[in-house]
C-alpha cells in the first residue's frame, strides 16, 4: 500500500492476504481504514495490533470484516436516467450493428447480489424478444464475494429491493415465491454467475457490453488505470463500457470515447497509441495482450484442470474439466464440496484438505467419470497445493488425465492373459489325459504280454503231453504186433 497508509493498517492488509488470500492493497487506503475502523469500534478495539489478536481469537469476524470492506450496495436500475439512456440508445444501436446469428456477450463485473446483472438481462430481453434473448444473449455476472453470489443465484428479493423495477418489467420477469419476488427462470437461465477477481484474474473477452458500476471508485488510481486497460482488452471493437455515477472512463485516457458523459457510458476506441515510459511500462502493457493467449492455452490443454482457492471455492475450470466432470461456467465460484466430481468425490475432497494441510500429493488412480450420453471414462487425478510468493498455500490445483485408452488396453491385456492361461490349463489337462491313456495302454500291453506267455507255457505243456501220448501209442502198437506173431 502507499507510504501514507498507517503502518498498523498495512499490517492488517498483509495479514488478511496471508491468512485468507484476500488482497486489499489495490483499494484506496482511506476507504480500507474507514471500514476497518468501523469493525474495530463495533468489537470494542482501539489499536490495530489488538484487532489482529481479535481476528485470531474470533475467526468468524473475518466474514463480517470482508462484508464490510466488500460493499454490496446495489439496486435494480440504479441511476434510472443512465439505464434509460442505455435502453433507448446504446442497446438498439449495438443490436443493429450485429448480424442476428451472432451471440451477444455482456459482463457485469462486481455484480454483488445480482440486481444489476438481472437489470441488464431485462433490457436485452425487452429489446430482442424472448426467443432472441434466449438464443443469443449471455450475461456473465462475477464477484469476489461468494456469499453475495449465492444470493444472486437464488434471485429472490424483497419488496424494498425491487423498488427500482418498473411495474411492467416486474409483472413480466418476476413471480411470487415464499413471500419474495423471484426472477423467472426464463430470464435467469442466461445469466451466469461465477466468482472472479477482476484485479488479479484475466478478464472475460469478446464482450459487447461491460458494466462495472460503483466498483472502480474503491480502488487507487494506479489500479483504476490498470483495470481500464483490461476492460479495453475485454471489449470487442465498438463495445461499450458502463460505469457508475461517481466514476469516469476518462481515466482510461484515449482507450474510451464517451457516448454520454451524464450516463457514464463510453465506447471502446479500436486503436490506441500509448506513450510508454521505459521498459517497465512496456512489460505491464503485455499483460493484457497475453491474457487471451493464457485463456486459449488453458482451454486447449488436453488435461482437465480445476483450481480451488483458499476459501474452498472453484475459481478455474477449463473446457476439458467441464466435459469430464459435467460442470458449467455457472459452477465457478461455488464451494467445491457442493460439486459432484464423480463416484470418488469424497476422496478428491479429502486430497484437497490434505493439500491445504501440506500433506503428500498421492494420485487417485482409475477414477470413473460418468457423463450422460457419453461412455464411461477413467481418470488419474492429482491434487497439488499452490503456493504464493511467501510460500503460503493459496489454493489447490486438481489435474485429471484421461487414461481411458490405457485402462481399456490393460483390461484387454488382462483378458488375453486370462484366455491364454485358460487355454494353457486346458492344454495341460489334455496332455495329462493323454499321458493317462498312454499309461493305460502300456498296462494293457503288459497284460497281453503276460497272457501271451501263459498261453505259450500252456502250449508247451500240451505239446509235451502230446509227445508222451505219441510215445505211449507207439510202444503199445509194438507190443501188440509181437503178440500176434507169436500166436
Amino acid at each position: 500500500m502507499p507510504s501514507r497508509t498507517p503502518v498498523g493498517l498495512a499490517a492488517i492488509v498483509e495479514y488478511l492476504k496471508r491468512k485468507r488470500g484476500f488482497d486489499f492493497t489495490a483499494y484506496r487506503p482511506a476507504s480500507i481504514e474507514r471500514r476497518v475502523r468501523t469493525r474495530m469500534a463495533a468489537v470494542g478495539v482501539r489499536r490495530y495490533p489488538d484487532y489482529v489478536d481479535y481476528l485470531e481469537v474470533y475467526p468468524e469476524e473475518f466474514e463480517v470484516l470482508f462484508n464490510t470492506i466488500l460493499s454490496k450496495r446495489t439496486a435494480f436500475f440504479r441511476d434510472a436516467a443512465a439505464w434509460d439512456f442505455l435502453a433507448r440508445c446504446v442497446i438498439p444501436q449495438m443490436l443493429a450493428s450485429k448480424p442476428k446469428s451472432v451471440p451477444v456477450r455482456v459482463w457485469s463485473a462486481g455484480c454483488a447480489t445480482g440486481e444489476e446483472a438481472y437489470s441488464l438481462a431485462m433490457l436485452f430481453a425487452e429489446a430482442m424478444g424472448a426467443k432472441g434473448y434466449r438464443e443469443r444473449v449471455r450475461v456473465y455476472a462475477t464477484d469476489i464475494d461468494v456469499a453475495a453470489l449465492a444470493m444472486a443465484r437464488r434471485a429472490a428479493y424483497d419488496e424494498r429491493e425491487i423498488a427500482g423495477v418498473p411495474e411492467q418489467l416486474l409483472a413480466k420477469y418476476f413471480e411470487l415465491a415464499d413471500g419474495h419476488r423471484a426472477v423467472r427462470k426464463e430470464l435467469r437461465r442466461n445469466v451466469i454467475f461465477a466468482r472472479h477477481d477482476f484485479i488479479q484474474e484475466a478478464p472475460i473477452s469478446r464482450l459487447d457490453l461491460l458494466a462495472c458500476r460503483n466498483a472502480l471508485m474503491y480502488f487507487n488510481a494506479e489500479t483504476q488505470s490498470r483495470m481500464l486497460r483490461r476492460f479495453h482488452f475485454a471489449l470487442q471493437d465498438g463495445g461499450d463500457l458502463f460505469v457508475g455515477r461517481a466514476e469516469s472512463p476518462r481515466t482510461g485516457a484515449n482507450r474510451f470515447a464517451p457516448i454520454d458523459c451524464g450516463s457514464r457510458i463510453a465506447v471502446k476506441v479500436a486503436h490506441v497509441k500509448e506513450q510508454r515510459a521505459g521498459a517497465s511500462n512496456e512489460r505491464r502493457g503485455t499483460v493484457d495482450r497475453n491474457a487471451r493467449v493464457r485463456e486459449s492455452a488453458l482451454e486447449t490443454v488436453p488435461m482437465a484442470l480445476l483450481v480451488v482457492d483458499s476459501s474452498g471455492s472453484l475459481v478455474v475450470s477449463n473446457g476439458r474439466a467441464r466435459l469430464l466432470f459435467a460442470l458449467s461456467p455457472a459452477d465457478l465460484g461455488r464451494p467445491i464440496h457442493e460439486l459432484d466430481l464423480g463416484p470418488r468425490s469424497a476422496e478428491i475432497r479429502s486430497r484437497i484438505q490434505q493439500a491445504f494441510a501440506g500433506g503428500p500429493a498421492d494420485p487417485l488412480r482409475d477414477m470413473e467419470s460418468h457423463t450422460a450420453g457419453v461412455e464411461t471414462k477413467w481418470l488419474d487425478v492429482l491434487v497439488t497445493p499452490l503456493s504464493d510468493n511467501e510460500k503460503a498455500i493459496s489454493g489447490v490445483a486438481i489435474a485429471a488425465a484421461d487414461v481411458t485408452v490405457a485402462k481399456r488396453l490393460r483390461r484387454a491385456l488382462l483378458s488375453s492373459n486370462q484366455e491364454l492361461e485358460a487355454a494353457y490349463d486346458e492344454l495341460k489337462s489334455t496332455h495329462e489325459q493323454q499321458e493317462t491313456a498312454s499309461e493305460e495302454l502300456r498296462s494293457m500291453i503288459e497284460e497281453l504280454e503276460t497272457t501271451n506267455e501263459v498261453l505259450w507255457f500252456a502250449n508247451q505243456k500240451l505239446e509235451s503231453i502230446n509227445e508222451d501220448l505219441r510215445s505211449g501209442n507207439a510202444a503199445h502198437e509194438t507190443s501188440t504186433g509181437s503178440s500176434v506173431r507169436a500166436v
